[in-house]
């Protein structure tokens, strides 16, 4: 490690590599670590957030720390890897109430520099696979496309002699946030293409590796399902892991840039979710989509904006009621679609061109719909909310939390009167 750490710095690297050695690094012990540490000293907001969220460390810590080397590009091979100079130019999203633009967010102007696209494959591989810190390796040290650089300086406190056996072929489908239905979705669905494309179709698998599994909600196997996977070939690296020998791996490219993909990505989804027939047609041409079986990011005063939702014919509507290709054709035939932000908006992929789209938000939104709706032609509005005290995100003191977590987790309250006005600009025609 780099020589200009200071006592605390080495103090907590070292507790941070020991217990990863001793196996005791849960999300628990994270939290302790960081409250044990003075605020602003070690790592930055930022770090403290990755941190507790996954374990990473900055590289500024971990400089020097690698405990292998690359392994050489002759030992494993890089199939067909296509780079693309596609760029889009970012209109910024209409924005509908009175405080200032959140151009933290939504700042920016232009997206290019998307990922190469290519498949990987190599023998006798191991493998750990811990979603945010995915680690490969050969003999001749660790395969730099498919590992993570924050997972290397813990090389030596994987039990590589515990690693499961996979015979025959696997397909390596794990992807960092997968658990969550847009990055299932958006950032492993259209992965399989990239591996039929380069000889490798899904059916030529004797496994298929994805990162966890969410059975309270089925998304994973309907995707599954859809692209032709067996069923029985799945294997979950946070059950049946995560360190594996792969005696044949295969895996693709990562597909999206953070939250920005080629318009091909989510064309592929459409494809891949094409021919739902919901029963009984379309609930309607404007939707609410409404947040079931969650308590993250509510709109906590439904109540007083249900009358003016009513008012304008919206239908409220629950992606958790449909299967994913039935909630596509209803969105499909939608033309306005609002709700808060959260999972149920990764459906306006399915939307037409022109469809507006309105994105209700508290202390916490990211760029993901809005550069879906820039990639796809969508019109995108976004409208905020305030806390129990009347304050919005841009106000002082705003939605007081212990956590970030808890912060992008937080329920808002929606102005009646703010709603009203901005469903009268955004419903204007359509």
């Amino acid at each position: 490690m780099t020589d200009t750490l200071s006592d605390q710095d080495r103090a907590f690297l070292d507790e941070v590599f020991e217990r990863r050695r001793a196996g005791k690094f849960g999300k628990r012990k994270r939290l302790a670590m960081l409250q044990a540490l003075p605020k602003g000293m070690v790592l930055e907001a930022d770090e403290r957030h990755r941190f507790e969220r996954t374990g990473a460390l900055p590289a500024r810590l971990t400089s020097g720390a690698e405990t292998l080397p690359p392994a050489p590009p002759s030992a494993y091979s890089v199939i067909d890897r296509v780079s693309t100079d596609f760029a889009i130019r970012l209109t910024p999203p209409v924005h509908h109430s009175d405080g200032p633009m959140p151009t933290e967010k939504f700042g920016r102007t232009v997206v290019r520099g998307y990922p190469d696209i290519f498949a990987l494959e190599a023998r006798d591989v191991l493998g750990n696979i811990k979603n945010h810190q995915a680690l490969f390796r050969l003999d001749a040290g660790y395969i730099r496309e498919i590992t993570d650089d924050q997972a290397l300086p813990f090389a030596d406190t994987i039990g590589w002699d515990e690693a499961v056996e996979l015979s025959g072929k696997t397909a390596n489908m794990s992807a960092t946030g997968s658990g969550m239905f847009s990055h299932w979705t958006f950032d492993v669905l259209p992965r399989f293409k990239v591996l039929a494309e380069r000889g490798h179709p899904v059916e030529s698998f004797d496994h298929v590796v994805i990162s966890t599994r969410n059975a309270a909600f089925g998304f994973h196997d309907q995707g599954l399902m859809r692209v032709g996977v067996d069923l029985d070939k799945v294997r979950v690296a946070n059950q049946d892991g995560p360190v594996f020998r792969f005696a044949h791996l295969v895996e693709p490219s990562k597909v999206r840039d953070s939250y920005f993909g080629e318009p091909w990505v989510y064309e592929e989804v459409r494809r891949i979710f094409a021919g739902g027939k919901p029963e009984g047609g379309s609930p309607g041409k404007r939707l609410y989509i409404g947040r079931k079986n969650t308590n993250k990011r509510t709109v906590l005063n439904m109540a007083e904006i249900q009358p003016v939702l009513d008012a304008f014919g919206f239908v409220t509507v629950y992606a958790e009621d449909w299967s994913i290709p039935e909630f596509a054709r209803i969105m499909n035939q939608a033309r306005v679609i609002v709700g808060p932000h959260g999972a149920g908006f990764s459906n306006i992929a399915f939307c037409e061109p022109g469809t507006r789209v309105m994105e209700l938000y508290g202390p916490h939104i990211t760029v993901e719909f809005w550069g879906i709706s820039n990639t796809l032609g969508l019109q995108h509005h976004i409208l905020a909310g305030y806390d129990e005290a009347h304050r919005y995100p841009w106000d002082d003191g705003a939605f007081p939390v212990a956590s970030q977590k808890e912060r992008n987790a937080a329920g808002f309250k929606i102005d009646p009167a703010h709603l009203r006005r901005a469903l009268a600009a955004v419903c204007e025609g359509a």
